[in-house]
C-alpha cells in the first residue's frame, strides 16, 4: 500500500540517513547522485545507483513485453550528466519514419536548466532529445527533438540491444550549463514512444503534470530533478512548482458547476470526495472521465446527504477514493454536468512550505521586496520606513525616547503593524528553525 505523500516525505526527512539516494516521489521529482565514479567504459556503475520503471501514459501496451514500459537512471560526476534508458520491446520498428522518430519506437529525455521550472515555452537551456532505436548493432546515436538546434546541448552516447529490447547511455556536458549543487533542481521529463507494426501505438509518459503528451510544447509538464550530494542525509524539499491544478476561472455563481471538487488537487493515497447539489432524493451514477479522450476512469453512485444546514442546498456526496493513479485534466460527470479540472498527484501539496515560507517575506515590512525573490507582482518599495524612529506616547503626551519600529510584520488583515502580530510572527520562525535546525539553516 502506498503512503500518503506528506507523511512519506516526513519519513524520508526523518529517517534517511544510510541510503545513497531518496526514493522518488513518483512522476513529480527525481533525486540525482552526484558525485558519482565513472568506470573503464565512461560511465557510472548503474547497478549500484537506483532506476524508475515508468508504466503510465496515455497510450499503454497490452501486452508487457511490447512496449509495456521503461527504465531510466540519472548521476553525475559534477561535469556530465549521465543517463541510461531502456525499453522493453520485442519488435523493434525503427528507420521508417525519417527524423520523426516519435512515430516509431524511441526514448525521449527532457531538460529545462534555464532557472524557471514554471515557463511555458522554450528558449535557452531548454531542449528534447528523441533517441531512435536504429543501428543497434553498431551503437549508433541520432538525436532529433526540440530546441535541440537552438540550445546546441553537447550529448554523446550509445544504443545497445538487451535481452528484452533495447536501450541507450548519454552524457549531457554541464560545461555552460548549472553544475550540481545540493538541493538545486532542474526540470526534467522522461518519454518513450513504442510501434509494434509500423506506426506508434504506445506512448508512456513519466511526469504526472502530462496527461496528454504536450511536453514538446510545454517545459511546465516536465517534473523536476533535484541534486543530490551522495553522503548527505538531510533531503532537499521538492522545488517550487506550479502544478497545472485547475485553473483559477472567475465564473458567475448561475453559472458553476453543481460539482463541486478540490480545485487545487487531491492527493493520491488520500479519500477523494466531491459535493454535488442535486435535488434528486435517490443516487444517481457518476463518472471520472479523461476529459482529452473521454476514457473511463473510476465510477460509481453519488450518496444523498440531504439539505446543507447553512446553505440550504439539496446534496450529494461523490466518492471516488476508487481511482488510485495520478493525472490533470480529468473531469466527474453526472448526466451532462461536468465538474472543474480534477487533478490528483503523488504530493499535491509539495509547494506548501515554500509557499507559507514566501508569505514571510512578501508581507515584511522597511524593507523593499524585490522581484527575483518574491515574483513581479509582489514586488514593491519598502513600506513604513518613517516607522523607523517614533516617539511613544506616555500618559498622553510624547514620551522621552525614539523606537525603531520600522520593522517587523504586517497584521494580514489591514497592514497595520502591531506588536502581537509581528511577535507572532518572530515567534513562528524562531520555532521551525529550532525544531529542525538542519533543514531551514
Amino acid at each position: 500500500m502506498r503512503r500518503a505523500p506528506i507523511l512519506a516525505l516526513l519519513l524520508i526527512l526523518a529517517a534517511f540517513a544510510a541510503a545513497d539516494t531518496p526514493p522518488q516521489i513518483p512522476g513529480e521529482v527525481v533525486f540525482v547522485p552526484f558525485p558519482v565514479t565513472l568506470g573503464a567504459d565512461g560511465m557510472p556503475d548503474w547497478s549500484s545507483l537506483p532506476s524508475y520503471t515508468v508504466t503510465t501514459g496515455p497510450q499503454l501496451s497490452s501486452d508487457p513485453a511490447e512496449n509495456g514500459s521503461f527504465d531510466f537512471a540519472l548521476a553525475s560526476d559534477g561535469d556530465f550528466l549521465y543517463l541510461r534508458f531502456t525499453m522493453k520491446d520485442r519488435t523493434i520498428i525503427a528507420g521508417q519514419h525519417g527524423r520523426d522518430f516519435w512515430n516509431e519506437d524511441s526514448l525521449e529525455f527532457y531538460i529545462n536548466d534555464s532557472g524557471d521550472l514554471n515557463v511555458k515555452s522554450y528558449g535557452p537551456g531548454i531542449f528534447q532529445a528523441n533517441v531512435n532505436a536504429s543501428a543497434l548493432d553498431t551503437g549508433g546515436f541520432d538525436l532529433s527533438g526540440k530546441g535541440l538546434d537552438t540550445d546546441r546541448p553537447d550529448i554523446i552516447g550509445r544504443t545497445f540491444p538487451t535481452g528484452d529490447g533495447w536501450g541507450f547511455e548519454a552524457a549531457l556536458s554541464l560545461a555552460g550549463r548549472p553544475r550540481p549543487v545540493h538541493g538545486g533542481a532542474f526540470g526534467f521529463q522522461a518519454q518513450a514512444n513504442g510501434a509494434s507494426v509500423q506506426d506508434r501505438d504506445v506512448k508512456l509518459i513519466w511526469s504526472v503534470f502530462d496527461t496528454e503528451d504536450k511536453s514538446w510544447q510545454s517545459p511546465a509538464l516536465f517534473g523536476s530533478a533535484v541534486w543530490f550530494e551522495i553522503g548527505r542525509e538531510d533531503v532537499p524539499p521538492p522545488p517550487d512548482r506550479n502544478a497545472p491544478a485547475a485553473a483559477r476561472i472567475i465564473v458567475p455563481v448561475e453559472n458553476r458547476s453543481p460539482i463541486r471538487i478540490n480545485q487545487h488537487a487531491y492527493p493520491e493515497s488520500g479519500r477523494k470526495v466531491a459535493v454535488v447539489v442535486l435535488k434528486d432524493p435517490e443516487p444517481v451514477p457518476w463518472t471520472l472521465a479523461a476529459d482529452y479522450d473521454g476514457q473511463i476512469l473510476a465510477s460509481g453512485e453519488s450518496e444523498p446527504y440531504g439539505p446543507d444546514i447553512m446553505s440550504g442546498q439539496h446534496l450529494h456526496w461523490i466518492d471516488f477514493s476508487s481511482f488510485e493513479g495520478q493525472g490533470a485534466l480529468m473531469e466527474l460527470r453526472i448526466g451532462e454536468e461536468t465538474s472543474p479540472p480534477v487533478f490528483v498527484s503523488a504530493n499535491p501539496y509539495s509547494r506548501l512550505t515554500s509557499d507559507a515560507l514566501a508569505y514571510f517575506y512578501r508581507s515584511r515590512a522597511g524593507i523593499e521586496i524585490e522581484a527575483d525573490l518574491a515574483g513581479e507582482e509582489w514586488s514593491r518599495p519598502a513600506w513604513y520606513v518613517s516607522d523607523g524612529s517614533v516617539e511613544p506616547w506616555e500618559n498622553g503626551e510624547t514620551g522621552s525616547y525614539k523606537l525603531d519600529a520600522g520593522r517587523g510584520w504586517f497584521d494580514a488583515g489591514d497592514y497595520g503593524k502591531y506588536v502581537v502580530n509581528g511577535a507572532i510572527a518572530a515567534w513562528t520562525l524562531g520555532n521551525a528553525y529550532e525544531r529542525e535546525t538542519a533543514r531551514w539553516k
